[in-house]
């Protein structure tokens, strides 16, 4: 008979590994891109938490880059136009 891993199980194993911040990073830096820039704001946390708990820290510092210049940039022209 074959276990089932529950969602919390799933979801905690991925944390653990990276895999949740890294995927959280990437798809909010994308969002923060197109549609909304303040989920600028989870990139940012989400890359900081795979920098502190992986050894990924150019992916890391990618995302919380990417996700920071998503959030600051509208302000940005805003404040120049």
């Amino acid at each position: 008979m074959s276990q089932t891993e529950t969602i919390t199980e799933r979801v905690r194993r991925w944390a653990e590994d990276g895999q949740l911040y890294l995927v959280t990073g990437v798809l909010s830096a994308l969002v923060a891109w197109l549609l909304l820039p303040i989920a600028g704001v989870v990139g940012v946390y989400s890359g900081y938490r795979l920098y502190t708990e992986t050894d990924r820290t150019r992916t890391a510092a990618g995302i919380v880059l990417t996700s920071l210049v998503a959030l600051v940039l509208p302000f940005v022209i805003v404040a120049t136009s």
